[in-house]
Protein backbone atom coordinates (compact mmCIF):
# COMPACT_ATOMS: atom_id res chain seq x y z
CA UNK A 1 0.00 0.00 0.00
CA UNK A 2 1.29 3.49 -1.02
CA UNK A 3 2.60 5.95 1.85
CA UNK A 4 -0.59 8.70 2.50
CA UNK A 5 1.33 11.52 0.50
CA UNK A 6 0.80 13.57 3.58
CA UNK A 7 3.47 11.83 5.21
CA UNK A 8 5.32 11.73 1.80
CA UNK A 9 5.54 15.11 1.96
CA UNK A 10 6.41 15.91 5.41
CA UNK A 11 9.05 13.88 5.65
CA UNK A 12 10.74 15.57 2.21
CA UNK A 13 10.28 18.94 3.78
CA UNK A 14 12.08 17.69 6.85
CA UNK A 15 14.78 16.01 4.95
CA UNK A 16 15.21 19.70 2.70
CA UNK A 17 15.12 21.35 6.20
CA UNK A 18 17.88 19.22 7.45
CA UNK A 19 19.78 19.16 4.17
CA UNK A 20 19.55 23.50 4.32
CA UNK A 21 20.77 23.73 7.59
CA UNK A 22 23.77 21.62 7.22
CA UNK A 23 25.23 23.67 4.54
CA UNK A 24 24.89 26.43 7.17
CA UNK A 25 26.49 25.05 10.03
CA UNK A 26 27.65 21.64 11.52
CA UNK A 27 25.11 18.82 12.04
CA UNK A 28 26.20 18.30 15.65
CA UNK A 29 24.94 21.70 16.58
CA UNK A 30 21.44 21.86 14.70
CA UNK A 31 18.87 20.95 16.99
CA UNK A 32 14.98 19.35 16.47
CA UNK A 33 13.81 22.72 17.69
CA UNK A 34 15.90 24.24 14.72
CA UNK A 35 14.53 21.58 12.13
CA UNK A 36 11.03 22.37 13.08
CA UNK A 37 11.56 26.49 13.07
CA UNK A 38 12.53 26.07 9.71
CA UNK A 39 9.88 23.53 8.08
CA UNK A 40 7.54 25.48 9.94
CA UNK A 41 6.38 22.17 11.80
CA UNK A 42 5.32 21.40 15.18
CA UNK A 43 7.83 19.54 17.06
CA UNK A 44 5.06 17.02 17.93
CA UNK A 45 5.02 16.75 14.07
CA UNK A 46 8.45 15.86 13.60
CA UNK A 47 8.31 13.33 16.79
CA UNK A 48 5.74 11.42 14.52
CA UNK A 49 8.14 11.06 11.63
CA UNK A 50 11.68 10.60 13.43
CA UNK A 51 12.57 9.93 17.09
CA UNK A 52 15.81 12.37 16.70
CA UNK A 53 17.48 14.66 14.09
CA UNK A 54 20.20 11.33 13.77
CA UNK A 55 17.07 8.89 11.91
CA UNK A 56 15.94 12.40 10.01
CA UNK A 57 20.05 12.49 8.52
CA UNK A 58 19.62 8.23 8.15
CA UNK A 59 16.49 8.96 6.11
CA UNK A 60 17.75 11.66 4.07
CA UNK A 61 20.62 9.89 3.23
CA UNK A 62 18.06 6.66 2.26
CA UNK A 63 16.34 8.82 -0.10
CA UNK A 64 19.57 9.65 -1.55
CA UNK A 65 20.71 6.38 -2.07
CA UNK A 66 17.58 4.82 -3.45
CA UNK A 67 17.29 8.11 -5.81
CA UNK A 68 21.01 7.20 -6.78
CA UNK A 69 19.88 3.22 -7.25
CA UNK A 70 16.69 4.13 -9.26
CA UNK A 71 18.67 6.90 -11.56
CA UNK A 72 21.78 3.52 -12.36
CA UNK A 73 18.59 0.84 -12.88
CA UNK A 74 17.04 3.39 -15.45
CA UNK A 75 20.34 3.96 -16.93
CA UNK A 76 21.84 0.45 -17.27
CA UNK A 77 18.26 -0.36 -18.74
CA UNK A 78 18.32 2.46 -21.35
CA UNK A 79 21.51 1.29 -22.57
CA UNK A 80 20.22 -2.20 -23.10
CA UNK A 81 23.18 -3.42 -20.37
CA UNK A 82 20.80 -4.82 -17.66
CA UNK A 83 23.24 -7.96 -16.99
CA UNK A 84 26.62 -5.98 -17.56
CA UNK A 85 27.47 -5.67 -13.52
CA UNK A 86 30.52 -3.03 -15.52
CA UNK A 87 28.20 -0.94 -17.26
CA UNK A 88 25.99 -1.25 -13.74
CA UNK A 89 29.39 0.09 -11.71
CA UNK A 90 30.04 2.70 -14.21
CA UNK A 91 26.19 3.85 -13.69
CA UNK A 92 26.03 3.72 -10.44
CA UNK A 93 29.00 5.84 -9.94
CA UNK A 94 27.71 8.47 -12.41
CA UNK A 95 23.92 8.38 -10.89
CA UNK A 96 25.67 9.05 -8.02
CA UNK A 97 27.58 12.29 -9.00
CA UNK A 98 24.88 13.22 -11.04
CA UNK A 99 22.31 13.08 -7.40
CA UNK A 100 24.96 14.79 -5.81
CA UNK A 101 23.49 17.89 -8.46
CA UNK A 102 19.76 18.00 -7.21
CA UNK A 103 18.98 21.06 -5.84
CA UNK A 104 20.69 22.18 -2.48
CA UNK A 105 22.21 18.56 -2.20
CA UNK A 106 25.82 20.39 -3.43
CA UNK A 107 25.88 22.93 -0.66
CA UNK A 108 24.89 19.51 2.00
CA UNK A 109 27.34 17.40 1.03
CA UNK A 110 30.34 20.20 0.72
CA UNK A 111 29.52 20.71 4.34
CA UNK A 112 29.41 17.48 5.43
CA UNK A 113 33.14 16.68 3.72
CA UNK A 114 34.16 19.89 5.41
CA UNK A 115 32.85 19.12 8.77
CA UNK A 116 34.33 15.39 8.94
CA UNK A 117 31.98 14.75 11.79
CA UNK A 118 29.05 12.69 12.49
CA UNK A 119 27.23 13.24 9.70
CA UNK A 120 30.59 11.90 7.48
CA UNK A 121 31.11 9.03 9.40
CA UNK A 122 26.98 7.79 9.02
CA UNK A 123 27.35 8.73 5.02
CA UNK A 124 30.59 6.61 4.60
CA UNK A 125 28.47 3.99 6.30
CA UNK A 126 25.82 4.33 4.03
CA UNK A 127 28.12 4.26 0.94
CA UNK A 128 30.13 0.70 2.28
CA UNK A 129 26.60 -0.87 2.37
CA UNK A 130 26.20 0.11 -1.16
CA UNK A 131 29.80 -1.29 -1.57
CA UNK A 132 28.90 -4.52 -0.24
CA UNK A 133 26.01 -4.96 -2.72
CA UNK A 134 28.29 -4.20 -5.57
CA UNK A 135 31.33 -6.22 -4.58
CA UNK A 136 28.69 -9.23 -4.35
CA UNK A 137 27.89 -8.08 -8.09
CA UNK A 138 30.99 -8.22 -9.25
CA UNK A 139 32.24 -11.49 -7.23
CA UNK A 140 29.58 -13.16 -8.39
CA UNK A 141 29.89 -12.35 -11.81
CA UNK A 142 33.25 -12.69 -12.66
CA UNK A 143 36.67 -13.92 -11.06
CA UNK A 144 38.54 -11.44 -9.64
CA UNK A 145 42.09 -11.45 -7.43
CA UNK A 146 41.20 -8.99 -5.63
CA UNK A 147 40.09 -9.32 -1.79
CA UNK A 148 36.68 -7.91 -0.71
CA UNK A 149 38.67 -5.11 0.87
CA UNK A 150 41.09 -4.39 -1.91
CA UNK A 151 37.23 -4.47 -3.89
CA UNK A 152 35.90 -2.02 -1.33
CA UNK A 153 38.99 0.76 -1.75
CA UNK A 154 39.17 0.95 -5.22
CA UNK A 155 35.37 0.98 -5.72
CA UNK A 156 34.74 3.10 -3.34
CA UNK A 157 37.41 5.03 -1.14
CA UNK A 158 38.91 6.59 -4.15
CA UNK A 159 36.17 7.20 -6.27
CA UNK A 160 34.78 9.43 -3.69
CA UNK A 161 37.09 11.72 -3.05
CA UNK A 162 37.55 12.06 -6.72
CA UNK A 163 33.85 13.20 -6.81
CA UNK A 164 34.96 15.16 -4.04
CA UNK A 165 37.29 16.92 -5.62
CA UNK A 166 35.74 16.96 -8.72
CA UNK A 167 32.43 17.58 -8.30
CA UNK A 168 33.02 20.71 -5.39
CA UNK A 169 35.87 22.39 -7.68
CA UNK A 170 34.99 25.79 -9.05
CA UNK A 171 33.10 25.86 -12.36
CA UNK A 172 31.88 22.10 -11.90
CA UNK A 173 28.79 21.31 -13.41
CA UNK A 174 26.69 18.16 -13.33
CA UNK A 175 26.88 17.70 -17.29
CA UNK A 176 31.15 17.86 -16.72
CA UNK A 177 31.36 16.00 -13.23
CA UNK A 178 29.08 13.15 -14.71
CA UNK A 179 31.65 12.99 -17.94
CA UNK A 180 34.56 12.94 -16.05
CA UNK A 181 32.98 10.35 -13.12
CA UNK A 182 32.39 8.39 -16.11
CA UNK A 183 36.28 8.36 -17.54
CA UNK A 184 37.19 7.52 -14.27
CA UNK A 185 35.24 4.87 -13.07
CA UNK A 186 35.56 2.85 -16.61
CA UNK A 187 39.28 3.51 -15.84
CA UNK A 188 38.66 1.85 -11.85
CA UNK A 189 36.34 -0.89 -13.73
CA UNK A 190 38.80 -1.99 -16.40
CA UNK A 191 41.50 -2.05 -13.41
CA UNK A 192 38.79 -4.63 -11.50
CA UNK A 193 37.96 -7.22 -14.51
CA UNK A 194 41.41 -7.68 -15.64
CA UNK A 195 43.48 -10.62 -13.95
CA UNK A 196 46.11 -8.94 -11.31
CA UNK A 197 49.14 -10.77 -9.84
CA UNK A 198 49.09 -10.75 -5.68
Amino acid sequence: MPEDKRIVKTRALLRSTLQDLVAERSFETITVKQICEKADVSRVTFYSHFPDKYALLNNLYSDFLSKVLQRCIDKTRLSGAKDDVRAYSVNLYVSYAEESFAPGRLAFFRAIFDENGYALRAFNHFIAKGAEDLIKKITDAYKTDLTNEQLASVLMYGPIDFLKETAFGEGATAEKTAALCRDYYSFVTDFVFKPHTV
